[in-house]
């Protein structure tokens, strides 16, 4: 098997509790998962908005309105 990014290491020695801390090899500190950002989601969810603004007037533009 070969060499992983990330070694498991579990969080305590209770066999009910099924958490690892993940730690990174090469700086020996936990890895934690990187934060989602917002912003990208809010520009998709801005030009999807604009385009059905977009269709839905051309829509009526079509229909004579």
């Amino acid at each position: 098997m070969g060499k992983s990014a990330v070694q498991l290491k579990p969080a305590g020695f209770s066999p009910a509790r099924e958490v690892a801390r993940v730690i990174d090899i090469r700086t020996r500190k936990p890895w934690r998962r990187p934060e989602a950002r917002v912003w990208p989601f809010l520009v998709d969810v801005l030009i999807t908005f604009s385009l059905v603004m977009l269709g839905a007037w051309l829509f009526q533009k079509m229909q004579g309105g």
